[in-house]
């Protein structure tokens, strides 16, 4: 290639980014790179309307000018546009964990990068798609989201799982319940512990709770047997198999 071609080579590639950046601006798109040895631009998240569309966009710049898609992924399935932010009780989440969202999303802690001091009480949290530009957690496995909670210096790789449906969310005092305890709830429904995985360092008293269907995507407990049914207390960093007697 002579420089005249060339010259025309970097003046189509910057006009084609100026294009992708006015295009992505509305839409959104992260940390692009370009290889000037391959010609390939490489879009590791592009996100439309704040909801994870399309990762690893992989576009051949040509001789001519124009561009062929070489590679294109679509995220994993969720309803959550993100970010997305919400408010809820902590209790020193570790790995392994689960964190269920207001908007009905259960999310599993894979890996966690920092420590903590501060208190675990009602924090806001924020869930972001999208982490090309970070490093491996300290402990345990770099998943495509990542979790921040104001007053709380961690950063939590985690990933959405799945179950069938909600069977009822409530409030009640808890009382540091154990296998073999029953929970009622203000439907009239009354469910025994069969499982247990995890423990907590927070108030046993009022929280909020849901009952889920569907542990297909979770691990046996830690102690006693795994259920069709399982419950989230907020505050309390725990898994409940339990089931309806």
């Amino acid at each position: 290639m002579n420089n005249n071609e060339g010259d025309i080579m970097k003046f189509f590639l910057i006009c084609f980014i100026f294009l992708i950046s006015i295009i992505f601006t509305t839409f959104g798109f992260t940390n692009p790179s370009y290889d000037t040895s391959t010609g390939i631009l490489t879009i590791p998240n592009l996100d439309i309307n704040g909801t994870p569309t399309f990762i690893d966009v992989s576009l051949l710049l040509k001789s001519d000018g124009t561009y062929s898609v070489l590679e294109i992924k679509t995220p994993p399935i969720t309803n959550t546009t993100f970010p997305y932010t919400d408010k809820k009780d902590f209790d020193g989440e570790s790995i392994g964990d689960l964190i269920s969202s207001n908007d009905g999303s259960v999310w599993k802690i894979k890996g966690i990068t920092g420590s903590s001091i501060e208190k675990w009480e009602e924090n806001n949290y924020t869930i972001y798609y999208g982490t090309g530009s970070l490093e491996d957690p300290v402990n345990g496995t770099k998943t495509d989201y990542y979790m921040l909670i104001d007053g709380v210096s961690m950063v939590f790789f985690v990933e959405p799982i799945s179950y069938k449906n909600t069977i009822l969310t409530d409030k009640k005092d808890f009382d540091g319940e154990s296998i073999g305890d029953l929970i009622s709830s203000n439907d009239g429904s009354v469910w025994k512990i069969k499982g247990i995985t995890g423990s907590s360092i927070e108030k046993w008293e009022e929280n909020n709770y849901t009952i889920y269907y569907g542990t297909d995507s979770l691990e046996n407990p830690v102690n006693g047997t795994k259920t069709d049914y399982f419950m989230l207390i907020d505050g309390v960093s725990m898994i409940f198999f339990i089931t309806p007697i």
